[in-house]
């Protein structure tokens, strides 16, 4: 019979890998084959590596064991049935357990665990550092700005001053606060309709107008702004159009629309560069390049032919088409 020995306790081992005696893990555990016989007056003793035995017969019915000297070891072996092994000198299994505990095991166990710790630990430095030198490099690309001086957008030293029309024809001169265009109001607002009709525009005459004059004492100056608006319902584009000019000397302030539709916003565009008296195929062609730069960063700025333009594109949810407002004003840079 096949049987695992314990190569820790040499006991019996009931589980492949694993002694109960000593408690111990058994990779390769040895086997032997192991018969138990009780033949004749030869017979062998049960206990495991028994030597063999000669028993004698008394008259007075007692026998007598004694081991046998004259079987040789190889006829011992061969009528065993038990292969040869060569089983180094172990403690006596008679303290297993004991034994099994004062037998040297294996090294390199915590060498092994020590070395995996220390290639953990190497990997989470190198990945803090490399987190490290990217918020660095960040931080170098950061331009700190510094705050404005907000004393010069506070007007609470200041006094607000309300205009009637007639107290700022008496003043008899164009408010300080707002740049001109070099064109009124009377000569833009004829063509500008023109141009509408030629869209095929049903709104010429939906438009409403309204005036606000007002001013800021700062007890040394006084900054007006004299404004007088008229705002277009627009059809096309579904949208408005909107002319603000001084309400004393009548020049235009700004000119701007909010339109669905990168069509309509051309559209308009030129409209409004024929009124001013404008035709350039250039300004058509710079205005439709930033069209693309505001669809690609929201708003744009430019200047032109002593026109500043402002650009804004955003979605609407309640249209499938982008929406686009236009500014133009006369330049600071003069």
């Amino acid at each position: 019979m096949k049987t695992r020995i314990c190569p820790l306790c040499d006991q019996t081992m009931k589980k492949k890998h694993y002694c109960d005696s000593c408690n111990s893990f058994v990779w390769k555990p040895v086997y032997l084959d192991i018969h138990y016989n009780s033949w004749g007056d030869s017979a062998l003793d049960c206990a495991y590596d028994a030597m063999p035995h000669k028993y004698d017969y008394h008259d007075d019915g007692s026998v007598t064991m004694t081991p046998s000297k004259r079987q040789d070891q190889k006829e011992s072996r061969k009528f065993r049935g038990v292969q040869e092994f060569e089983l180094p000198n172990r403690p006596a299994s008679r303290d297993s357990k004991k034994a099994a505990a004062d037998m040297p095991r294996k090294k390199g166990g915590c060498l092994k665990k020590f070395i995996l710790i220390c290639i953990i630990l190497s990997m989470f430095s190198t990945v803090f550092s490399m987190i490290t030198n990217m918020v660095m490099d960040i931080g170098e690309d950061i331009i700190m700005v510094p705050e404005p001086d907000m004393d010069i957008w506070d007007d609470t030293d200041s006094e607000v001053i309300e205009f009637t029309e007639d107290e700022v024809f008496e003043m008899g001169e164009e408010c300080t606060g707002c740049l001109h265009l070099n064109m009124i109001c009377d000569e833009f607002i004829p063509v500008f309709e023109d141009e509408l009709e030629a869209l095929n525009s049903k709104q010429i005459n939906n438009y409403s107008e309204t005036s606000y004059n007002w001013g800021y004492d700062y007890g040394t100056e006084i900054v007006t702004y004299f404004t007088t608006s008229r705002t277009y319902d627009l059809d096309l584009g579904d949208g408005y159009y909107a002319i603000e000019w001084d309400t004393y000397s009548r020049r235009i302030h700004d000119l701007d629309f909010d339109v669905f539709g990168r069509e309509y916003a051309e559209s308009y565009f030129d409209v409004t560069m024929n009124a001013l008296g404008y035709d350039d195929e250039a300004l058509r062609i710079e205005f439709q390049k930033q069209l693309s730069v505001a669809e690609d960063t929201d708003y744009v700025f430019y200047n032109t032919e002593g026109l500043e333009i402002y650009i804004s594109c955003f979605d609407d949810e309640n249209s499938e088409e982008l929406t686009y407002y236009v500014s133009i004003t006369n330049s600071f840079e003069e």
